[in-house]
Order: structure tokens, then C-alpha cells, then sequence
């Protein structure tokens, strides 16, 4: 009998186990007919496609159950009795902290408030579980933003992992919930909520469209002004295609506003996208008490600024123009001009710029050299430039004020095995003061013996590409090692050091975590993001695949041994990096991924996204795109490795079908016998906002699939 279960166990991992049978589908781009067998997957709703993904889904609880002490880590991970987690830490100009707290056995975090950072006391605010109650939906915080003064607060609630919120508005002093609930949101992705300075009411991105089935999903966004004494939800437009006809916004930009302090003379709006530089444009605060502004251009996208903050008059702001690693220059906005700006800090050829703040004692910077070590810095008043001592070693640093008449400055850093900690500058000691609001720093006793390397390798070009590389103290080089890899490189985004989970449980069960730091992302500037960018995107798989080769040649670990993991705009990475070199690894899972990229502007959030990746109507980006995607890569008759697949129904951000499509296909593809495992959550989105329990059911199923595969004896198929 136990044998006869072990058996049928093995034929449900082979690729003949369940499969969905292609269709006939060519599509025509530039007189290139690209084949796309399982189009009719996009359609989630089709009967066979949605009894497919049911049956995938049915097939992998039960292999996920039937691995070796795959429930016993759930229950470790699961009863793992941290300190409690404190996010989305506010400060207003009164010293009033607000705060979402959670325990380790809790899912929703609630809302918190505290009268200064050091009082001891804290009042709860709001608990997310009261709000729609008759619905008996489950609701969590995506984000709170309270007013200058602390008097309210706005907090944005999201039913489960769907992003698109409805925000309430709760008074301070009597907790009382405003009877307006406001609607159509997303302020945890888009410009978040701006407060006027007599904290009388906010701004907010309202959109018009949010079914993501719809063609015009996220279209014609608007930033929208809200009254607290507003009793209705009457939408009242500050900045929209519609509204400012005049500048040229088209239907799939997103309007933003931005208010830098309370004290601020000056309004900005944005016109922006998936790419991180903008068109901006300016006008006096006052216009928008009154509801109508006559916007006037600040700067442009091409002006690549990224980070400003305002001194009176003056706007100092981070660019890389004509500087990769960026430069902080100064203008005067009673006369903008930044094609002739006051230069004062000019970049560094060894580390980029990566965040900026001011208080009244001068402006404060971080420079990141390679996204893995920061520095802080202070520009003072005169033009000198002094470095901070900081509390210990920082693989990142963010850097945060109140604004240029306050002295308050904070730090919020953390690396590969410590987790973000909070300080206070004391500008009489000059010394940072920890500021006890977080969870504690040291994840974990054992990690206290962990190597980390950091080191630059050679990529295919002869590009030195910077690679992390962690694990424990007496680790041999003898090629066989376990190795989970992680890679993203997009956005101009850098992979920051943190303890993410998937790197502490695996080095705790003997393995090495690396994390090759790709191009595409902004470990080094603009320039190594436009590197890994729409034609050269190959170097960003490219660079990964020289990496693994590099832990192979070193004895680090050997193929068999490798599990690839990535997420989101990561999955071009590592799809791309086991269809060009299946050969290479043993498993991959993939996250939420972008797998078609051909087809992804005429999905959710697709159309935004083509700023970054390209549109199929050029004949250039369209060669590039396909280049990129790793469904149109999969090759009959070749053996891929293992791999695990998650995605969301709701996801905002990736259609589901971009992970559908490429499990159908490579499952019918490969020719071996290594399991293609699939998960669709029916209520999920894009990660962000699971619960805390699914989130450890993945993490689990992750962790224990990457063991399986990499050859862990104690995580094999019972």
C-alpha cells in the first residue's frame, strides 16, 4: 500500500500527470508570426481553464503534504514567538507617532498612537476587523496618513490582498470614524495622501476604473481634493487629463500630488508611470485651499530628477542627469531653471546618491555603494559636506524629517541579518539614539555566526557584477552546497540587504543564500539600470546566469544543487534564466511573475508598464520584448528543472495569466520528469497584503520545495 501511494505520488511530479491541451492561436507583429498556443488561458473565467487551475492547485497541496517535515516547518514558522512588528511609522511636526502594530499570531495589524516617541503609553486607534463588518470580508491596512497637526488621521483598508482600498477618515481626540468612507484608491502605490497645511482636508489618486477585467483599468486617474467637511464624496479635480487639458497627460498616466511640510508655499503635481522620473509642475499652495490651480512646469522626465525637498524658496533635488550616481543641485522656484542649477554634491563615481532629507541644521544624504553599504552624510548651510557616524553598520539607510524648519531627523537601517531599525539624531551629542519601536534587531541567536561576502564577479561581458553571498561559518567549498538565489533587476530598483525570511530559514537548514545584483536594477546608478533596460534587458538574465556559473567554478554549490526564486518583474530574471540554461539549476520558483512579455501591455497594469519594458506597436521594442519573455523562450523536448509557481487572481499589478500560460506550456514542453507545481490563490493579489498566515503557508512551501529539490534528505517525498 505504501508503495502504491509513493508511486502515484511520483507520477502526479511527472509532466504527464495533467496537462491542458494547446489551441491554435498565431499573431502577426511586423511580419513575424509569433505562435501562442494558450491564449485562451487568459481567460480565467473559461471552464476549462478554471477547472485546470483547480486541478493544479489540488495537485500541489497534496505534494506539499506529502514532503518530509514540510508541516513540522509550518508549525515552527508558525509558532516563531517574535516581538511585536511595527510598520508605517508616522511622526507629525507635535511629536504625535502614529503606527501599525502586529504580533506574530495576528493578521491584520491595527492602528496606533502615541503622544511623543518616547511616551510609554500607546492608544489604540482603529482595529481593521470593525470595518465592514456585516460583510464578514476580511479587511486589512495598507496605509495610514495623518494629518500635519495629528488631530486625524486617514487610513486606507483593503479587502484581503486586492491593493484597491476605500479610505476612512478617524478623529484623534475621540476616535470617532468619519461618516465618509472614500473610495476608488490605491495611496499605498500611488502618491499616497497629501494633507493641506490647515489640515482641513487632503489630496488623493481617485481611479475612475478598478476592475481589473476592464480595458480601462487604472485609466484617467485624478488627483482629487477632499474636504473633512465634505459630506458627500463629490469629486472635486485638481489634476487630470480632463482637468488640465493643457498639459499633455495621457489616459494611462498616473496624477500625483506631492506637499512637502506643513509650512510648504508650494503645491507639485506629477505626471508619472512605472519609470522612476516624472514631469512636474508647480503652483502656490494657496490655489488648492481654493480647489482651482493654474499649474506652471517645473521639470521633465528627461531632467531625471527623482528626490526633492524645499527650503523657503529654494528646491534641492537629486538628479542623474549628466551623472549616473546622481548629484543634489539647488534652484530657486521663484525662477525654476534646472538646466542651470547650483551644484551641491557632485556625484560619486563609487556610490550613488540614494536618499535625501532636510531639517534646519542642513541637508542630510545617503550614498549605497554596490544597494549593499550606506553611508550617511550632512551638507551644512556653508557647503561642507561631513560624514555621520552611524549606529553600526547599514546595508541600507533611509533617511526621514519633518521638514527644513524642524530638527528632527531619523534613520531607519538594516542588512542581511538584522532586521530595520529606528534612530533619532541628537544634534547636541551628535550621536543617533535608538528609538524603541520595532521589532528587535537580531533576528535570530544562530545567525550571529554568518558570513556574508560581498564580492563583484565578471559577467558575460566582462561587466563586474556585485554578488552577495551569505551563509554560516564553516561552510566548505566542496560544490555541495544548497544555494537559493535571488535576482530582480528592473525599475532601477536595487536589492537591498534585509533578513527576508526565505534567507534565514534556509541558512538555518545549512544552505547559501546569494543574491546577484543584476542590471536592470539601481545597484549603480542610471546607468546600470538603463544597462538591463528594453534592448539590453539580456544582461539582466545574462548577469544572473554568470553568477551561478561563478558559484559553480568556485565550488560554492553545483547545478543539482541551485534553486532560483523571484518575484514580479524578478520573473523576467529567472524565467528567462532556466530557459536559456535549464541546464543550470535544479528548481525554480517564481512569484507573481512577468512570463509573457509580449502580451503584458494588454493586461492588468500593462499599459503603464511599457515606459519600462517597451510596446509590442515598435517594430524595435516589440523584438525586445519577445527577447525578454520567457513563455515565447520554452523549447520543446528540453528538460527544465523543477519549479513552483504563485500568483493571485486579484493582482493588481500581473495578471494571473502570465503564470497559467507559462506552467501549461512548459509542462507539456520539458522532458523531464521534475514536477512544474502551480498555485493560483482565488482571492489573492500581489503579495503585498496576505494575511500572515498564508504568508507562512507559502514561505513553508517554498522553503521545503527548494530543500526537496536541491536534495535535503530530510525533505523528501514521504
Amino acid at each position: 500500500m505504501l508503495l502504491c501511494i509513493f508511486l502515484c505520488l511520483c507520477t502526479s511530479c511527472s509532466k504527464k500527470k495533467n496537462t491542458i491541451h494547446p489551441q491554435d492561436h498565431t499573431d502577426l507583429y511586423f511580419g513575424v508570426s509569433i505562435h501562442d498556443p494558450y491564449r485562451f488561458i487568459e481567460d480565467t473565467k473559461n471552464k476549462t481553464v478554471k477547472d485546470w487551475i483547480d486541478k493544479k492547485n489540488n495537485e500541489g497541496v497534496k505534494i506539499f503534504k506529502s514532503i518530509a517535515n514540510r508541516d513540522k516547518l509550518l508549525d515552527s514558522i508558525n509558532n516563531k514567538k517574535n516581538s511585536s512588528s511595527i510598520s508605517k511609522i508616522n511622526v507629525m511636526s507635535k511629536g504625535y507617532l502614529f503606527y501599525l502594530k502586529k504580533d506574530s499570531k495576528i493578521n491584520n495589524a491595527k492602528l496606533f498612537y502615541k503622544k511623543t516617541t518616547e511616551d510609554e503609553k500607546e492608544t489604540l486607534l482603529y482595529n481593521p476587523q470593525d470595518f465592514k463588518k456585516e460583510t464578514g470580508k476580511n479587511y486589512l491596512i495598507n496605509y495610514i496618513k495623518p494629518s500635519w497637526d495629528g488631530s486625524k488621521v486617514l487610513v486606507s483598508l483593503t479587502e484581503s490582498d486586492k491593493e484597491i482600498s476605500e479610505m476612512i477618515i478617524i478623529d484623534v481626540s475621540s476616535k470617532k470614524v468619519y461618516p465618509q468612507i472614500l473610495d476608488h484608491c490605491w495611496p499605498s502605490a500611488l502618491g499616497g495622501v497629501k494633507w493641506l497645511p490647515d489640515n482641513s482636508g487632503f489630496i488623493y489618486v481617485y481611479l475612475p476604473v478598478i476592475d481589473t477585467k476592464s480595458k480601462k483599468y487604472l485609466f484617467n486617474s485624478a488627483a482629487v481634493l477632499h474636504k473633512i467637511e465634505d459630506r458627500e464624496n463629490k469629486i472635486k479635480p485638481l489634476f487630470s487629463k480632463a482637468n488640465n487639458p493643457d498639459i499633455k497627460i495621457q489616459e494611462v498616466d498616473f496624477c500625483e500630488i506631492e506637499i512637502e511640510d506643513p509650512h510648504s508655499q508650494y503645491i507639485y503635481s506629477h505626471v508619472s508611470g512605472a519609470t522612476q522620473f516624472t514631469d512636474c509642475y508647480y503652483s502656490d499652495i494657496k490655489q488648492a485651499r481654493m480647489g482651482n490651480i493654474k499649474w506652471k512646469p517645473l521639470f521633465k522626465t528627461e531632467d531625471q530628477i527623482t528626490r526633492f525637498v524645499q527650503n523657503n524658496d529654494d528646491m534641492i533635488y537629486m538628479t542623474s542627469k549628466d551623472a549616473p550616481n546622481f548629484k543634489i543641485c539647488k534652484i530657486s522656484l521663484t525662477s525654476p531653471d534646472v538646466s542651470s542649477p547650483t551644484l551641491l554634491v557632485p556625484q560619486d563615481s563609487n556610490a550613488k546618491i540614494t536618499d535625501i532629507a532636510i531639517t534646519n541644521k542642513g541637508v542630510f544624504f545617503v550614498k549605497t555603494k554596490n544597494g549593499v553599504d550606506a553611508k550617511l552624510f550632512r551638507l551644512h548651510k556653508n557647503g561642507d559636506v561631513e560624514k555621520i557616524n552611524l549606529p553600526k553598520a547599514a546595508g541600507y539607510i533611509n533617511v526621514s524629517s519633518i521638514g527644513a524648519k524642524y530638527d528632527d531627523l531619523w534613520i531607519e537601517i538594516k542588512g542581511w541579518t538584522s532586521k530595520k531599525e529606528r534612530f533619532k539624531y541628537n544634534f547636541k551629542t551628535n550621536i543617533f539614539e535608538k528609538e524603541n519601536l520595532s521589532s528587535v534587531s537580531t533576528t535570530n541567536k544562530n545567525f550571529e555566526d554568518i558570513v556574508i561576502e560581498e564580492i563583484e564577479i565578471p559577467s558575460h561581458d566582462g561587466v563586474m557584477i556585485p554578488l552577495s553571498i551569505i551563509y554560516k561559518k564553516g561552510i566548505q567549498q566542496n560544490g555541495n552546497n544548497r544555494v537559493l538565489m535571488n535576482a530582480y533587476g528592473s525599475y532601477g530598483r536595487s536589492n537591498s540587504p534585509y533578513p527576508y525570511s526565505y534567507l534565514l530559514h534556509w541558512v538555518e537548514k545549512g544552505g547559501i543564500y546569494a543574491v546577484a545584483h543584476v542590471r536592470g536594477g539601481g545597484e549603480k546608478g542610471e546607468k546600470w539600470r538603463k544597462a538591463g533596460y528594453k534592448n539590453t534587458k539580456p544582461n539582466t538574465w545574462k548577469d544572473l546566469i554568470s553568477c551561478t556559473e561563478y558559484l559553480i567554478n568556485k565550488k560554492y554549490t553545483s547545478s543539482s544543487k541551485i534553486a532560483l526564486w523571484g518575484a514580479s518583474a524578478g520573473g523576467i530574471c529567472i524565467g528567462r534564466a532556466i530557459t536559456e540554461r535549464p541546464d543550470l539549476y535544479a528548481a525554480a520558483i517564481i512569484k507573481v511573475g512577468s512570463l509573457n512579455t509580449l502580451r503584458a501591455e494588454h493586461g492588468t497594469n500593462g499599459a503603464n508598464n511599457i515606459g519600462e519594458f517597451g510596446t509590442v506597436k515598435d517594430s524595435l521594442e516589440f523584438k525586445s520584448l519577445l527577447k525578454m519573455d520567457s513563455y515565447h523562450s520554452i523549447q520543446e523536448n528540453t528538460a527544465y528543472p523543477a519549479l513552483y509557481l504563485v500568483a493571485g487572481l486579484n493582482d493588481a499589478r500581473i495578471p494571473a495569466w502570465h503564470t497559467t500560460k507559462f506552467a501549461a506550456k512548459i509542462e507539456n514542453a520539458t522532458s523531464s520528469d521534475n514536477p512544474i507545481l502551480m498555485f493560483i490563490d482565488p482571492e489573492g493579489g500581489h503579495g503585498f497584503n496576505k494575511t500572515q498566515l498564508k504568508k507562512n503557508e507559502e514561505l513553508a512551501n517554498i522553503i521545503s520545495f527548494a530543500l526537496w529539490q536541491t536534495g535535503h534528505t530530510d525533505y523528501q517525498l514521504k
